[in-house]
């Protein structure tokens, strides 16, 4: 029998119980406020855990918080008697609600670290019914972050945007429950590992762990202090200042370009505020990564306020490769005296025949006389053949009627899961494969025509008859989801709902590189915003792809920045917004480059109005030990903070903001102008900056490890 590890129950007065120092866990606002309610018409009905060895907390921080607001002196405690790692073990484990709150995981691991592996053993059985799985915890972070997220969200509308805030990490914390993950697919390309940093880092690493009392890998490290990385290894766009710039600057169910998509967050935030996202990317890895996570995340997710309407079209690939296989075609003498129309026929099935019929078709196919079970159609009783299927000829009865099913007549073909068209993989086990005397997009033109039109199959053929590459195109909606709905009928299990219409508006990313914009949107639609944040240059190298243009200097980069800008301005509505997040960068002699300058060049260029300018706050973080040594050192100025340049075509006109004070909202109805809340210092050298700093004042700024970080 587990030995019971409680000693007693009472109420304890206020003042007796001490915080955990340990404590790891965080408490957004919406979660105190739900529990103080539940107080407020309940009462207590769960009691806070307390060791009486230690006097601290184990579990019931949060409780314990809103007793003492609300002026109680005791509260209800359950207490037990564990020693000082075993508390530690119990907190790391114990989880007794279904914890709304947030996990702070580089503070868990450093208390895991603290636990010895002998220590499990003794307390696991103690421990185990209170143990939440994390996985089922990490479920509960999603829902209570989607439930966080439809709750109306203002930031201030002023020139200065600030990261550090509460709120705003609150409101990140939620975005990253999700699941994002914007460095999917890029770190096996990156030139640098996190690890492998100057030896400046690792100095500056050591004295912030002895300033922290702790050892951090550098994998924590680089999570903990990411500005203290000066060689690229991955990072995620902030999902609170996306989420505030479709909000400002986009129309409800507005579409968005992005020219410079990198990684998932855009686009997985456009579609959760109802905005519709094309993202272009260069590396097929990053894509295809990302077009995982916006399955993943948005695959089951409740709909928000605003949702677009479902598009109309989706945009597919045609693999090049895959059009140009060689196919008989299906002329009726060719099925009657050969091939027999052996494509309806399979040695899996237990009907003999694999003939999907989609929802939509059912009524139709049985009032022909054919029977549906599953999604598939059914041979006649004794029979293993398609019942329309005439015996003599082989040929469809079905073939010259507008009831002939989608999965007849585009059978050859099907959509991977990159949304890239191919030819089904049985095709090349037929006896049509093995006579092929023309390619696939010619053998099987008609299949072509029902899925994308009659105009839009003239053209694949005539692309292809050119000798044209991969091709990008729109799908109809219709096609699209017939083509994955037959797919997952006949997989049947987890993957049958693995295309499944997301109720959010689906984000497209596509593969290729911005200089071709117009290759990769076929489409003439235009776009309500540009939003972007375009590669520092050669400051942070993502691959070795000569098309990369992070592997260009600067001055050969700039001519092809201003080129992919230029062409996704064209692409804007007429009275619309551009917004791009920029930095400055520095070259070899640690002069600023003037990119911020240079990109508001390249936009107005382009024909656009410069119109706002806001300064985004990133956490500093240990900044001011690196800033003390550059400042020293040349008067350099710590930098954590990136530029949010807004430009408009024309007079955009927006929709309301709600929630705003009268004033604030009125300012914003009026143009979107943001409210002037900084001024911009701007400091230039003559000659050596060491030397000018030499003739300043003397005075040095000390290396602040045990100051503090305000200092």
């Amino acid at each position: 029998m587990t030995a019971s590890r409680i000693v007693g129950h009472a109420d304890l007065p206020l003042d007796q119980i001490k915080p955990n120092p340990d404590n790891y866990r965080e408490h957004p606002d919406y979660q105190a406020e739900t529990v103080d309610d539940a107080l407020s018409e309940l009462g207590w009905v769960k009691s806070v855990i307390w060791n009486e060895t230690t006097g601290h907390l184990i579990d019931g921080h949060l409780r314990l918080q809103l007793a003492q607001d609300r002026g109680e002196r005791t509260i209800p405690a359950e207490i037990v008697e564990l020693t000082e790692e075993e508390e530690r073990l119990a907190l790391a484990l114990l989880d007794t609600t279904t914890e709304a709150a947030i996990r702070n995981a580089t503070d868990l691991n450093a208390l895991l670290d603290k636990i010895q592996e002998q220590e499990l053993s003794a307390l696991r059985e103690f421990l185990a019914d209170l143990y939440t799985d994390p996985d089922d915890l990490a479920a509960e972070h999603q829902e209570t972050a989607r439930r966080a997220l439809k709750e109306q969200f203002l930031v201030p509308p002023f020139t200065v945007l600030d990261g550090r805030q509460g709120y705003w990490k609150e409101r990140k914390a939620h975005w990253l429950a999700l699941g994002i993950s914007s460095e999917l697919g890029r770190a096996e390309e990156l030139t640098y590992g996190v690890s492998c940093q100057p030896p400046r880092v690792l100095d500056r690493k050591r004295a912030i762990e002895a300033r922290d009392d702790e050892h951090y890998t550098w994998q924590e490290f680089a999570e903990k202090y990411p500005e203290e990385i000066e060689l690229a290894t991955t990072s995620i766009f902030d999902p609170v200042l996306t989420e505030i710039v479709y909000r400002w600057f986009c129309p409800p169910e507005g579409r968005v370009l992005d020219p410079f998509a990198g990684g998932s967050v855009r686009g997985i935030v456009a579609a959760i505020t109802g905005r519709n996202y094309t993202g272009i990317e260069l590396r097929a890895e990053q894509v295809a990564a990302n077009q995982t996570q916006g399955k993943d995340i948005l695959a089951d997710a409740p709909p928000p306020p605003g949702t677009a309407a479902a598009p109309e079209s989706y945009p597919v690939k045609i693999s090049a490769k895959m059009a140009r296989l060689r196919f008989h075609g299906c002329e009726p003498d060719y099925i009657r005296n050969v091939c027999k129309a052996r494509c309806c026929h399979s040695t899996k099935a237990p009907s003999g025949i694999i003939v999907t019929i989609h929802p939509t078709e059912t009524a139709a196919i049985e009032a022909w006389g054919g029977r549906v079970e599953a999604g598939l159609l059914q041979p006649r009783e004794g029979e293993r053949r398609c019942p329309f299927k005439a015996e003599t000829t082989e040929l469809c009865a079905l073939h010259t009627t507008p009831d002939k099913p989608f999965g007849c007549i585009a059978s050859p073909f099907t959509l991977n899961d990159n949304d890239t068209l191919i030819v089904r993989h049985r095709y090349k086990s037929l006896k049509c494969y093995k006579d092929g005397n023309r390619p696939a997009y010619r053998a099987f033109a008609a299949s072509l025509e029902r899925i994308f039109g009659a105009d839009e199959a003239e053209r694949i053929t005539a692309h292809f008859d050119a000798g044209g590459d991969d091709l990008h195109l729109d799908m109809p909606a219709d096609s699209y989801h017939k083509l994955h709905d037959n797919d997952a009928t006949k997989r049947p299990g987890p993957r049958a709902t693995e295309h499944a219409p997301s109720r959010y508006p689906r984000p497209i990313w596509r593969q290729g590189d911005s200089r071709h914009l117009p290759e990769l949107l076929p489409d003439d639609e235009p776009y309500d915003l540009l939003f972007t944040c375009p590669p520092y240059a050669d400051l942070e190298r993502y691959s070795d792809d000569a098309a990369d243009l992070s592997t260009l200097d600067y001055q050969e980069f700039l001519p092809a920045y201003r080129e992919i800008i230029a062409q996704g301005v064209s692409r804007l509505a007429p009275d619309s917004f551009a917004a791009v997040v920029v930095g400055e960068i520095r070259d070899n002699a640690g002069n600023y480059r003037g990119f911020v300058k240079d990109t508001i060049d390249a936009f107005t260029d382009a024909g656009l109005a410069y119109y706002n300018e806001a300064i985004f706050i990133t956490p500093g973080g240990s900044l001011p030990m690196r800033a003390s040594r550059a400042f020293n050192a040349g008067r350099k100025l710590g930098k954590h903070h990136q530029n949010l340049i807004v430009f408009k075509q024309g007079e955009p006109r927006l929709p309301d903001l709600k929630g705003y004070a009268t004033k604030i909202a009125d300012h914003l109805k009026e143009d979107r102008r943001l409210i002037e809340a900084h001024q911009n210092l701007l400091l230039f050298v003559k000659g050596d900056p060491k030397a000018a700093t030499a003739k300043t004042d003397a005075t040095h700024y000390e290396d602040p490890v045990d100051t503090p970080a305000e200092h």
